[in-house]
């Protein structure tokens, strides 16, 4: 994405480095994320195109981050660039691009393979804090009435993530994502159930040291159904977890279980929240089918691209249950917790 040195000098400038010491950690879809160290702190540099996201929208995210860490919560907190700006904006080659900083996680990524790690224990602070970030979530809205500076919101008129499915040839594919949608339509959107979210809340975006969890990249959060995150947090927590042992079908009760003891410790957990979890995993399950498409190469995939791709197809045409989270087992997981809505 940036290969200009004279444009790496500067961005390190802002921050008081210099490019020899940025390290690419990261070519995400949208960003390209450095590290470096300065006063014996680790940071993280994200550069954004302005091509993907405008200064309000990253101002909005970066606001809210501040909100969730004032609250007490432990997300990577952003930073002020030498000129004492959360965001700094860069000409080159006749585009824009935006400029933030981060104090970079404590700890590491989860480690799926090991068991005192990877444990009950665990999925309960993960959900917990959750909980605490949709709740807060709340009163961060309250505080924003009359600002400008906000994240996307759904609508039926534009709905979730309705840019990548535009362009969808007509079949089973976008069948499913509109038949979705219109369930959507249908889900309620009070205070309880709907608000903002994180909308990437899986373990590649939380860091772990000594069982306290941190999370980050906050870039796609918006005002969603809180079920999402929820959705989102299994969807890839039994993806890694399976492809590291065999078929595992309780997974749902170990994972879902503590990760929503520990929700209801945070926040409100309602029936109906619990109820939505499949659908939102099979629109996470659209989501990934239509982001891939969108930044790989799909005429030079490799072996495990296409397979990813092609097993996504089969389980939205055939309508696959993901990882057998029917109705059966959504009322296991409800008896366990004791949620019934009055």
């Amino acid at each position: 994405m940036i290969k200009d040195i004279y444009f790496l000098t500067q961005a390190a400038a802002l921050y008081g480095t210099i490019p020899e010491k940025l390290q690419p950690i990261n070519e995400g879809f949208q960003n390209k994320i450095y590290q470096f160290s300065k006063n014996n702190t680790k940071w993280i540099l994200r550069i954004t195109t302005g091509k993907h996201k405008s200064h309000n929208l990253i101002q909005g995210e970066l606001d809210y981050i501040l909100f969730l860490k004032r609250c007490g919560l432990s997300v990577s907190e952003p930073v002020l660039s030498i000129k004492g700006n959360l965001i700094e904006k860069i000409q080159c080659n006749g585009e824009s691009y935006y400029c933030s900083a981060f104090v970079k996680a404590e700890g590491g990524h989860i480690r799926v393979q090991d068991p005192a790690q990877w444990n009950a224990s665990l999925f309960k602070s993960w959900g917990e804090l959750l909980g605490r970030i949709h709740k807060a979530g709340k009163q961060y809205e309250i505080e924003l009435k009359d600002s400008q500076v906000k994240r996307p919101r759904w609508s039926e008129e534009h709905p979730y993530n309705h840019e990548l499915f535009l362009k969808v040839k007509p079949g089973a594919v976008k069948d499913k994502y509109e038949s979705v949608v219109s369930a959507l339509r249908t889900f309620t959107m009070d205070a309880n159930h709907f608000g903002l979210i994180h909308n990437d809340y899986h373990q590649g975006n939380i860091f772990v040291k000594d069982g306290t969890i941190t999370v980050f990249d906050f870039d796609d959060c918006c005002y969603f159904w809180f079920a999402y995150d929820i959705a989102a947090a299994f969807y890839h927590a039994y993806w890694q977890h399976t492809s590291y042992n065999e078929a595992d079908l309780t997974f749902d009760q170990t994972f879902l279980v503590p990760f929503m003891k520990g929700y209801a410790e945070g926040n409100t957990l309602t029936e109906e929240i619990i109820d939505q979890v499949p659908l939102f995993l099979k629109l996470r399950e659209l989501f990934l089918y239509q982001l891939f498409h969108k930044v790989w190469d799909i005429n030079q995939l490799e072996d495990w691209q296409a397979y990813t791709i092609n097993n996504l197809e089969k389980n939205i045409e055939t309508n696959t249950v993901y990882a057998g989270l029917d109705e059966n087992r959504i009322l296991q997981i409800k008896k366990a917790l004791n949620v019934f809505d009055k």
